[in-house]
């Protein structure tokens, strides 16, 4: 285990209320753990206060730990926690199916629960794992809930639990009486993908006729998209129908994203004649259809089309070029990356077009220090479209586990400078303790000790206190000491909401940076 892996190990089998169970790292380095942090997890499991006990069970049944059966069982039978167990049982995921006996009596049970977080909590659990017994007693919950909301997210768990006739018949009840649509269309979606006869086409015409209007919210358009093109056959009519009809050009282009995986001949003509109301979905049929074969008939297709005014549409247009190869793709797509003054897109028309450019690039890393083979070979691995020489850089990097995007959009404000310090920590494994973030009348301050030494920091306003100054010092005090030649570098944002830093030898980036021809990024403080 990389030493980056076992620090993050460490910290979440001594601190479980840590865990992000949709977090993949957090995942693997669970299910890679040893006895010693096992150990840790069944104590906290079995004798930890709430706030890690929870987690703590769950992690050891998605590690298929022995005593997870035991530690679940306690947990059940404590009262005081129902509403809480009731809510994070739903991160049981997979090792729901070798829990079920213990777990659906409990929830089942907890549906009729007079507190109204429990009986609320279990009925999402239920529908995210899928428990096939409680699709009666949610039916029912919906029916009787007062809040049009929370009725709709009942009808959404039976439809993922039970997704039979009956769940058909609220849903069709519900949407009569105007309430909330966004649960009820993917209750649809659910009907659509798991229904019985007679439930599933039903339900499957009321997607296509959802993806035919103007917008959506959240993830229900590609909900729509996935369970039409899951269908296959049974959809293309009404696919068809859904571009020949909508009005609206997302509508039509997102049913040509579904139309062309089922019958690739249909979307093309289609493609063709609603070019110029949806261009977004004209280009991506010639891309799906022709990637990687320098088709000139779809170069002049997606050169066409791509000659718009809307950067969105010229960058899809050169993305498609790309992915479509040859030196008239390159041509049309250099062509169409000059209209819009966008340095990223020129590079990616001038450098994508390689085929040995990720090869290059990532042996030049290897080369230089900056890398091993087993990152480069996995992230080259792992490309599944066109990429630039940064990008590359990147996902090398990512695989290496010696990049961190640190993000504001995660609806806390001030951002987590503190989780900022410990994962910067994980990477580097530099001596950091005691670190702490304490919310002020001002905003905030960070602070740890970093080698008996205490720094502190006061983050100023800059838009939701993200303030750049104090990420780059604090990625700086937490670079390895000298004689080690790597520190932390920022190696690209994305406007000012995230940086990505980087911990690399700045030299043999710089080196690398003069070979690929591209900046990668620089110094901090630089």
């Amino acid at each position: 285990m990389h030493a980056r892996d076992a620090r993050l190990l460490a910290r979440l089998s001594r601190s479980p209320r840590e865990i992000v169970f949709l977090n993949d790292d957090h995942l693997r380095v669970l299910s890679e753990a040893g006895e010693p942090p096992r150990e840790a997890l069944r104590v906290a499991a079995l004798d930890g206060d709430a706030e890690d006990r929870i987690p703590a069970v769950v992690a050891l049944a998605r590690m298929g730990d022995e005593r997870a059966r035991e530690a679940l069982a306690g947990l059940l039978a404590e009262a005081a926690l129902a509403g809480r167990v009731a809510a994070e049982l739903e991160s049981l995921g997979h090792a729901y199916g070798g829990l079920a006996d213990l777990a659906e009596p409990w929830l089942i049970g907890a549906l009729a629960s007079d507190d109204e977080r429990t009986r609320r909590s279990a009925a999402q659990t239920c529908g995210r794992l899928r428990v096939a017994g409680a699709g009666p007693a949610l039916v029912a919950l919906a029916g009787s809930e007062p809040s049009d909301r929370f009725a709709a997210r009942c009808a959404l768990a039976a439809a993922r639990a039970s997704p039979r006739r009956e769940v058909l018949v609220e849903v069709d009840r519900q949407w009569k009486s105007g309430r909330e649509r966004g649960s009820l269309s993917l209750a649809l979606v659910e009907l659509a993908a798991r229904g019985p006869a007679g439930v599933y086409e039903q339900s499957l015409r009321r997607c296509a006729d959802l993806l035919a209007e103007r917008s959506h919210d959240g993830s229900l358009p590609r909900a729509l998209v996935g369970v039409l093109t899951a269908r296959g056959a049974e959809s293309q009519p009404l696919l068809d129908k859904v571009v020949r009809r909508s009005r609206h050009s997302e509508a039509v282009a997102l049913a040509l994203e579904a139309l062309v995986a089922i019958d690739p001949e249909l979307a093309e003509r289609r493609a063709r004649k609603v070019w110029r109301k949806s261009p977004h979905g004209a280009i991506a049929v010639w891309a799906k259809r022709y990637a990687g074969t320098g088709d000139a008939g779809a170069i002049d297709w997606v050169r066409r089309a791509g000659d718009h005014r809307s950067g969105s549409v010229r960058r899809d247009a050169v993305v498609a070029l790309v992915g479509i190869g040859g030196q008239a793709a390159a041509e049309a797509a250099a062509e169409l990356a000059a209209g819009t003054g966008d340095a990223d897109l020129a590079r990616l028309a001038r450098e994508a077009v390689r085929p040995d450019l990720p090869r290059d690039v990532t042996a030049a890393m290897v080369r230089l220090g900056l890398a091993d083979r087993d990152a480069a070979a996995a992230a080259i691995a792992a490309l599944d479209h066109p990429a630039t020489a940064s990008q590359v850089v990147t996902r090398v990097f990512e695989h290496a586990g010696r990049l961190l995007w640190f993000d504001t959009e995660g609806g806390q404000v001030p951002p987590p400078y503190d989780r900022l310090i410990t994962e910067l920590t994980e990477i580097s494994g530099a001596p950091v303790a005691d670190v702490r973030q304490v919310a002020t009348p001002e905003g905030a301050t960070v602070s740890c000790t970093v080698d008996g030494s205490r720094y502190e920091w006061t983050p100023q306003d800059q838009g939701d206190w993200y303030d750049m100054d104090v990420v780059c010092d604090i990625a700086d005090t937490l670079s390895p000491a000298s004689p080690d030649p790597c520190s932390f570098i920022v190696l690209g944002d994305d406007g000012g909401q995230a940086v990505a830093l980087v911990l690399a030898d700045p030299d043999a980036l710089e080196r690398l940076a003069e070979e690929t021809g591209t900046r990668l990024g620089g110094r901090l403080g630089a």
